[in-house]
């Protein structure tokens, strides 16, 4: 049973108390009471460990390090007595490769390329890697992007160390340098091949064209000889060492490759992810000479009708966007503790922390699900005896693909299959959650085309929230938080979110049968039905649910200081200030922040009381700063969140980076003309340019009133630099 342990009587008080509570509120006014007195232990709702894991799992390893903040781990060839840790900042750690490792020593510190500590987005070291010949030349080769906002740009640096990498040498050798003008997309991979070349995979730089033009470096994959010449001499086997586009160009057609790696069995194959745009995630075998496609495709479909295709090598496998966002490309896996891995291609979705193998067959790809990890998956690392590890973001460490004994060999799949036996609701009338899951409720509510929505949390025994600088909450493992969508009075779904012990979320939801006495977990792939005959609706997979739920936003939607800063009428007949109840029952871990009439509060759409400019903005965070954010997996610059000031949401006269919807002139936002601003036209559009583009297909009429009357009423906007956001993983905080 799914347990959980809240803190709340939430639920059918006895008569005596009842009257009690009708009595106070006849003498006190509102919100001078809590609307819950306490909190009660012993609940029975709460995470059970996480399903589906089959035969592998992902172990911490190094406990007694701190590796918050890593992008990749490195190894020197053929040593694998230290690990290297690049931290995106600026710093390279170095630890012995021991799990009871617990120091680490900094060997070469870059931070000062940087300019400011305000390293986000693709800004920042990127990538490394060790030389062949690490034991004798000491070479080690840095790929990194400058924050410089008049003239950004990418490099590729030599480092040297004469003592088997305890330091390295303070200044590098600049081998070679793009400048990027654009968002980002900067550049992103390296890797020495067996063929001892250095091999560099560059984004597009949101200059989709220059992807196809032979000449330019952006979305390429680049081959240098870093052993010859000055600064890098040209293989003589380059497509264009002898004229026809730039001699350094291997491979061309590539919108933001993430990551590409070779294998270090047999084959000698060449593998990168490429991170698609609107609606396609793509794998690549990569050849010398190679066209990828980008922009005529993403993935193997044209982004305009009828393109020509000639020329253009297909992608040995492509996912759609109702499965993920963004791909991590990995590995083949050449280890020895993993025996039926052995030379399949492992590779995950960022934002579905969903890891799969990938076998290229007679009859064409198998792609197999190993585990859902829950996690924000950034990079995979190979180790020299070809192990793989895992680099995932926020609070979790680095993590080792390894086999589930506990599973004996077959997938687990304990997870309550009915609504009635998660521990979260009344067994005989699953209508009614369980006594103590607390009940609570947002001040601007996520479009849902028009469902009605309840909402409660609940958290273990002895737990609490811990709120976050920026009024978001952080829960402890075992939280579940549920919502129940209803449609002319009668629940059909209810989703609930819920995070597991090794640190990881996961969405789970239930479709309720005709006669409302319990709901049956909706299988992985989801479902679409009909609602009452009037409303079409999509039963999210569980992929989907990460998408949304995103890393960025800290996966639990709406739980956040400004969202429930407002009265609820709770289950006691009390009406109190939600915050004010949580913090009296001893939820929150730390203060927050101030007294409850000066903390932030968001307001609804329609709320007339509020400033037009509240209210449209509260709309625009709670729909779309979920995914447009910093580090965010949104496309563009966007920065939606309500407390960034208007002229830093890099909006205002900002130009789309991914169409105009055919509206020539249009900006993201075009102060005084919302038929110019393309976060109006993707609001009123369904399909493919449709935002948000998942779990809605009707268009919100009130919230596109109320935004289109905003921007109508601006007449002008300032400081409008577009703010640094990645739609590839590579964003991170070290801390």
């Amino acid at each position: 049973m799914i347990r959980c342990q809240q803190r709340k009587v939430l639920r059918r008080l006895s008569v005596h108390v009842f009257v009690f509570a009708v009595m106070l509120l006849s003498v006190t006014p509102v919100n001078a009471v809590p609307g819950i007195d306490s909190r009660p232990a012993n609940l029975s709702c709460s995470a059970p460990p996480r399903p589906d894991t089959g035969e592998y799992a992902l172990a911490e390893v190094f406990p007694n390090l701190v590796l918050k903040g890593t992008l990749t781990i490195e190894f020197p060839k053929n040593d694998s007595t230290h690990l290297f840790a690049m931290r995106q900042k600026g710093r390279i750690y170095r630890f012995l490769n021991d799990s009871s490792a617990s120091q680490m020593s900094t060997p070469l510190n870059l931070r000062p390329l940087f300019i400011t500590d305000d390293v986000a987005g693709q800004y920042g070291l990127l990538d490394m890697a060790f030389h062949p010949d690490f034991s004798s030349n000491g070479e080690l080769y840095v790929a990194y992007n400058v924050p410089d906002d008049s003239n950004p740009v990418s490099r590729v640096a030599r480092y040297t160390s004469s003592d088997g990498g305890a330091s390295f040498s303070e200044n590098g050798e600049i081998l070679l340098s793009l400048p990027q003008p654009g968002g980002h997309h900067f550049i992103g991979s390296l890797f020495f091949g067996q063929d001892g070349y250095l091999y560099i995979g560059f984004g597009d730089n949101m200059q989709a064209n220059k992807a196809q033009d032979p000449f330019s470096w952006y979305g390429k994959i680049l081959r240098i000889d870093v052993d010859s010449g000055t600064p890098y001499g040209i293989p003589a086997d380059n497509p264009y060492a002898n004229g026809g586009g730039a001699p350094e160009v291997y491979a061309l057609g590539f919108r933001n490759p993430w990551r590409i790696t070779q294998d270090s069995g047999g084959s000698g194959e060449i593998w990168a992810g490429d991170v698609g745009n609107h609606d396609w995630e793509e794998i690549d075998n990569v050849t010398k000479g190679s066209n990828y496609g980008w922009p005529i495709r993403e993935g193997a479909h044209c982004t305009t009708p009828g393109c020509d295709t000639t020329g253009l090598t297909d992608p040995i496998y492509e996912y759609s966007h109702d499965n993920g966002c963004a791909v991590i490309g990995g590995h083949v896996y050449r280890g020895s503790l993993l025996p039926s891995l052995i030379g399949k291609y492992i590779f995950t979705d960022t934002c579905t922390g969903e890891v799969f193998s990938l076998e290229v067959t007679g009859q064409g790809p198998v792609v197999e699900l190993l585990l859902s990890s829950g996690l924000h998956i950034r990079d995979f690392s190979e180790s020299p005896d070809g192990e793989l590890y895992l680099i995932a973001g926020g609070e979790v460490n680095l993590r080792q693909l390894v086999s589930d004994s506990s599973s004996g060999g077959s997938p687990v799949n304990d997870y309550p299959l009915t609504l009635s036996a998660t521990g979260c609701f009344d067994p005989s009338d699953p209508t009614q959650v369980a006594e103590g899951v607390i009940p609570y409720d947002v001040n601007t509510k996520l479009w849902s085309d028009g469902a009605s929505k309840r909402r409660w949390m609940a958290i273990p025994d002895g737990t609490q929230i811990n709120v976050l600088s920026d009024g978001d909450w952080d829960f402890p493992e075992g939280t579940v938080l549920i919502k129940e969508f209803s449609w002319n009075g009668n629940p059909f779904e209810t989703r609930l979110m819920v995070l597991h012990s090794d640190g990881g979320w996961a969405g789970f939801t239930y479709e309720w049968n005709a006669s409302l006495t319990d709901a049956d977990l909706v299988s992985v792939e989801g479902v679409s039905k009909q609602i009452d005959g009037q409303l079409n609706w999509a039963y999210p997979t569980r992929g989907q649910c990460l998408e949304c739920h995103s890393a960025a936003s800290g996966r639990s939607l709406g739980l956040e200081t400004a969202q429930l800063n407002s009265q609820l009428v709770y289950p006691s007949g009390i009406t109190a200030n939600q915050l004010e109840t949580l913090d009296h029952i001893g939820m929150f871990s730390n203060s927050l922040g101030g007294a409850i009439e000066n903390l932030p509060a968001l307001t609804d759409v329609n709320n007339q009381s509020s400033t037009l400019e509240d209210r449209s903005r509260s709309y625009l965070h709670a729909n779309c700063a979920m995914c447009h954010r910093p580090n965010g997996p949104g496309q563009g610059p966007m920065d939606f969140r309500f407390e960034t000031a208007f002229g830093d949401t890099g909006t205002c006269n900002v130009a789309p980076e991914n169409g105009n919807l055919g509206v020539s002139g249009a900006s993201i936002i075009t102060p005084g003309d919302s038929s110019k601003s393309v976060i109006s036209l993707r609001m009123h559009t369904l399909g493919n340019n449709r935002m948000p583009p998942l779990a809605s297909q009707i268009v919100d009429s009130e919230g596109t009133a109320a935004i289109d009357a905003w921007i109508n009423s601006l007449d002008a906007c300032a400081n409008n630099a577009p703010v640094a956001v990645d739609d590839s993983p590579a964003a991170i905080d070290e801390g």
